[in-house]
């Protein structure tokens, strides 16, 4: 990792960088900007926030140089897990993550993140989930990391922020960490070992531990604690719907124009519907391509008999029935 061109790139813009304490990233790639743009309408100026813009083409590149926000460019295609290794490595402060389809319409949510009351917590988050293990992990959506205690727990074992596995055998992903038998002896007792994470409110359970949850696990063996720093509704959808925040959840798949993006099921009528409603607000203010990607979400939304006229009034009473107020769906509406 420490020979690839995109760490060398990050921390040189790090160690460059004048204000390094409390930097919340944010990370997206080509094709993201419409979600970026509303995304940044919710961030005050004066949250240290860094853009990091994957592959994006040269118009792209230029719209995020016009934001006025701190912001670095990776010539890559990579994901985001390969970034949070990088910033594990980089950050000599507490650090933070937050989504571009997270929109924060209360910023004090952003400023209650950086506080940790005392040195055994390893995260502030928004969203946690209870698990089959006995433990509540924390998501990555919007999320705070206590650089203090990633130290402390590296003086103990070897760890990163990587998904990982028990056996490449269990996923055919090569870019998954193998769990080690230091890991194994350290877990053995704690957790069920050679068993995945099953969310106990979804039942979605993945051949894996996703991005932190393993480092979370290693953590919380180890006495540290995350805290949840937004008392949000438990229920499958709502959880990520309030009046404070809004997570909106997989934009970086559809929005992508391919059929794909369509394993979202049920729901991608729904996300169509919002990516629709921001594409249709920015697009004039996005580089030439969006109004193509536009173009793209309206036949899709035909094929579906989905009137344009119908999908704002469609996105607002389903916002609505799911615990959003008028005053922030009508601030994602302009």
């Amino acid at each position: 990792m420490k020979d690839s061109r995109e760490y060398k790139c990050l921390k040189e813009f790090y160690d460059k960088k004048c204000s390094k304490e409390n930097i919340f990233y944010s990370f997206f790639t080509e094709g993201m900007l419409f979600w970026v743009k509303k995304m940044l309408s919710y961030i005050p100026d004066s949250v240290n926030l860094v853009l990091i813009g994957a592959g994006l083409d040269a118009e792209e590149k230029k719209w995020v140089h016009d934001t006025d926000r701190e912001y670095v460019f990776l010539e890559n295609h990579v994901d985001d897990t390969f970034i949070w290794n990088i910033l594990f490595e980089i950050n000599k402060y507490n650090f933070g993550w937050i989504d571009v389809d997270c929109f924060v319409f209360d910023s004090c949510i952003l400023e209650k993140c950086t506080m940790f009351p005392d040195d055994k917590i390893f995260a502030n988050a928004v969203w946690s989930w209870k698990s089959d293990l006995g433990l509540k992990y924390y998501n990555t959506y919007l999320i705070f990391i206590s650089v203090s205690v990633v130290q402390e727990i590296r003086k103990v074992i070897s760890i990163y922020p990587n998904k990982y596995i028990y056996s490449k055998d269990d996923c055919g992903d090569s870019n998954l960490s193998v769990i080690s038998d230091k890991h194994i002896h350290l877990l053995n007792g704690f957790i069920p070992i050679g068993c995945y994470p099953c969310n106990l409110l979804t039942g979605n359970r993945l051949p894996y531990f996703d991005t932190l949850t393993f480092y979370e696990t290693i953590a919380q063996k180890l006495g540290y604690r995350g805290k949840k720093i937004a008392p949000l509704r438990s229920d499958i959808l709502q959880m990520y719907f309030s009046n404070q925040i809004l997570h909106i959840g997989d934009a970086s798949m559809f929005s992508n124009s391919n059929r794909e993006s369509k394993f979202i099921g049920e729901n991608y009528e729904r996300y169509l519907e919002i990516s629709y409603i921001l594409l249709d607000q920015s697009v004039s203010c996005l580089p030439s391509k969006y109004m193509h990607k536009l173009e793209y979400i309206k036949n899709e939304l035909h094929d579906m008999r989905v009137s344009e006229d119908s999908v704002y009034e469609k996105s607002y009473k389903w916002l609505l029935l799911n615990g959003l107020g008028d005053k922030e769906i009508r601030s994602l509406f302009s």
